[in-house]
């Protein structure tokens, strides 16, 4: 990161969703969590277990992504929990049998 950033990439970009480079790299860490706990696989890196031994990295990386005027809304709601784009569960409401059975006249 520390390279990116030296080579000119802008840690002040904000993007549509107010996000900058600090908002992504928390959101990624949210969706990754996310994931993990539904693939019931083990912990990601610097969640759970292990968080002493990760702890100093993401600091470093919170440190290095945070745009100079400071965190934006969304950066902080992002430390939270993302919203997710998709909602896994709304497939379970339905599938596309029914909806076929429907349009046939079929119960």
């Amino acid at each position: 990161v520390e390279k990116v950033l030296k080579l000119g990439a802008d840690k002040n970009y904000i993007d549509i969703k107010g996000l900058t480079a600090l908002g992504m790299y928390r959101t990624t860490l949210q969706y990754m969590e996310e994931f993990t706990s539904r693939a019931m696989l083990n912990s990601i890196p610097g969640r759970g277990e292990d968080d002493n031994d990760w702890e100093p990295i993401h600091e470093r990386m919170e440190e290095l992504l945070m745009p100079a005027r400071g965190e934006t809304e969304a950066d902080r709601n992002a430390k939270k929990s993302p919203e997710p784009d998709y909602n896994w569960d709304e497939d379970e409401e339905g599938n596309e049998e029914e909806s076929e059975d429907e349009e046939d006249g079929e119960d």
